[in-house]
């Protein structure tokens, strides 16, 4: 049975001081919060499962360092973070 996970990953992370999304900021170990995520996911899951990506700020970084994936947009001008409604695409 296929287990279908959603990340929200659309934080612009401004606290951090920054200028990268949050998830792909680099932790202690040379992993970055988004990694770390998926190698979670992976430990508890397994193979069988499928991640989707709900991006907003700069998402084309995101994409990029994790192209396989089945990425989610916010909607266009929607700054509420958690936002319930996304627009799903395959190709953004």
């Amino acid at each position: 049975m296929t287990v279908n996970v959603v990340i929200l990953a659309a934080g612009m992370g401004s606290r951090l001081g920054r200028s990268l999304p949050k998830p792909l900021t680099e932790l202690s170990d040379g992993r970055t919060i988004m990694q770390q995520q998926h190698d979670n996911i992976r430990a508890a899951f397994g193979t069988d499962v499928t991640i989707t990506t709900v991006v907003g700020y700069k998402l084309e970084h995101i994409i990029e360092a994790f192209p396989d994936e089945e990425p989610a947009a916010r909607p266009q001008g929607d700054r509420q973070v958690g936002c319930p409604v996304v627009e799903r695409r395959r190709r953004l």
